[in-house]
């Protein structure tokens, strides 16, 4: 199949723990509320549409997972990119996910 002609039409599907899934879209609604590149990136994708802000918030808490994993990976801390092209500032130390989940909960 040449690039640029899979066309995806399909669900997001349920597969994978059902409590992580719901973890994140949970830490997916605080973010968009206090974070305004998550708002930005939430009204992009639902279009202004009110009926696809659930499944913008479904892509932010994946993209999100995609974060957080290669902070874990790399050993890095969360850097808010509030302007595009702007240097990240340094956020401090590394702090472990299960803190992070302790801050939530």
């Amino acid at each position: 199949m040449d690039s640029g002609t899979l066309k995806r039409s399909g669900r997001i599907t349920r597969r994978g723990p059902t409590l992580l899934r719901s973890m994140l879209v949970e830490v997916a609604w605080m973010v968009y509320m206090r974070n305004p590149w998550a708002r930005a990136f939430v009204q992009r994708i639902s279009r202004g549409i009110a009926s696809r802000k659930k499944i913008a918030i479904v892509a932010l808490a994946r993209k999100l997972l995609v974060r957080l994993w290669a902070m874990l990976r790399d050993g890095t801390s969360w850097r808010d990119a509030t302007v595009r092209g702007s240097p990240p500032e340094d956020t401090g130390p590394v702090t472990a996910l299960s803190s992070v989940a302790v801050a939530i909960g």
